[in-house]
């Protein structure tokens, strides 16, 4: 069977071979600094975890240089799920859901009948609508995937995000920025599907390459114009109305999400500030006196406003490195009414996976600085069941 790529070049893996032994010396001497600086009773691991992070990120960097580089594959070759990055995902054999309306210029490239209005497709067209489907998923291109889920470009203006989840916030929460602003850079909402436990959310495409693979090469003062650009987007955002005047969070059926990953959502609606305390602290194994005490120490009063809910590198767009101008911000899937703390947060807990010094730029005239929220929040997450 012919190979797709190209002969390994001898030059370039013995200097990769230099370069990731220059790396591990280059980490054993910092690991030998951090223990010899400190106490030996020292709590060492947040200074190692640090340095792991970025042992991690470079020699993933060395070594995929040194990956043979794909020749063009043929047209014939293209139709072939297994050449597409690795990326395999079954369509299953189940009515197709409605579950936000299709764009017409979607329906025309699912192949949907003018006339298929209904909420479940069933039969021959939902045969067709899954068969056209899985076509363009192995002709698109990947974008992004982790775990049990995947974004592909299947069009030159739209993307599809593949999820095992049937939320509806993302969707719901574009469609209602798209409603009272024109000026924020955020996809635009064209449809959405569910096929038994997957849901497809369509999107227009944004093009950009993701501030995390740039930011640790940016100069000061690229990184002061980014800062500067959030601050005006998600000022913009905070002046939008919230989504329900009754209900916190996002979605058809507003839901406030929290937690590890934000895994965790709420059973019954939250009203209002005080409401949302309780959220958080209903999964927590602290005893009842301890859980009343820390109850109290929450401020209840916090304006409500629209928040992204997930502020990092990997969620916005810029045009290139020398011209770090914002595209877009993307993943919207926690959006929605919360706490006007909330946003600064989970920016502010994220900025200590891997980012250098992300923390430095959040854009804080916007979204404000509250750092006794967070150091609360690490409280109640120290203590939580999940």
């Amino acid at each position: 069977m012919p190979s797709n790529y190209q002969a390994r070049d001898p030059d370039m893996e013995e200097s990769g071979r230099h370069e990731l032994i220059s790396l591990n010396r280059s980490i054993i001497e910092q690991v030998t600094d951090i223990v010899t600086k400190n106490e030996p009773a020292s709590d060492l691991w947040p200074q190692l975890r640090k340095v792991n992070a970025e042992y991690k990120k470079k020699r993933s960097n060395i070594v995929e240089l040194q990956k043979p580089k794909p020749e063009p594959v043929s047209p014939q070759a293209i139709a072939e799920p297994e050449l597409q990055d690795g990326f395999k995902h079954r369509i299953l054999e189940e009515d197709v859901c409605i579950v936000w309306p299709l764009s017409p210029q979607l329906q025309i490239s699912l192949q949907m009948p003018v006339n298929a209005k209904k909420i479940t497709i069933q039969g021959d067209q939902a045969s067709m609508l899954r068969l056209t489907l899985s076509n363009l998923l192995i002709q698109g291109n990947v974008l992004y995937q982790y775990a049990q889920r995947a974004v592909v470009c299947i069009s030159s203006d739209t993307v599809v995000k593949i999820n095992k989840s049937h939320d509806t916030t993302e969707v719901r929460i574009l469609d209602h920025i798209h409603k009272h602003s024109q000026g924020l850079p955020v996809p635009t909402p064209l449809g959405m599907i569910t096929i038994g436990k997957w849901s497809y959310t369509f999107t227009s495409f944004i093009p950009g390459i993701s501030l995390d693979r740039v930011w640790g090469n940016l100069s000061l003062d690229k990184k002061c114009h980014v800062r500067e650009q959030l601050n005006c987007h998600f000022a913009e955002l905070r002046r939008l109305p919230i989504p329900s005047k009754e209900y916190l969070g996002g979605g058809l059926t507003p839901t406030c999400k929290g937690g590890h990953r934000f895994k965790k959502e709420n059973s019954m609606p939250i009203s209002n500030d005080a409401q949302f305390n309780d959220f958080l602290l209903d999964d927590s194994w602290l005893e009842r006196a301890h859980l009343d005490y820390l109850r109290g120490c929450l401020p209840s009063n916090h304006q409500i406003v629209m928040t992204h809910g997930d502020l990092c590198p990997l969620n916005v767009l810029v045009e290139s490195e020398d011209v770090p101008t914002i595209t877009g911000i993307i993943d919207w899937e926690t959006g929605g009414a919360y706490p006007e703390y909330w946003e600064y947060i989970n920016a502010f807990r994220s900025s200590f996976l891997g980012q250098g010094d992300w923390c430095l730029y959040l854009p804080e005239p916007s979204i404000g600085k509250f750092f006794d929220e967070y150091a609360r929040y690490r409280v109640i997450e120290l203590f939580a069941r999940v």
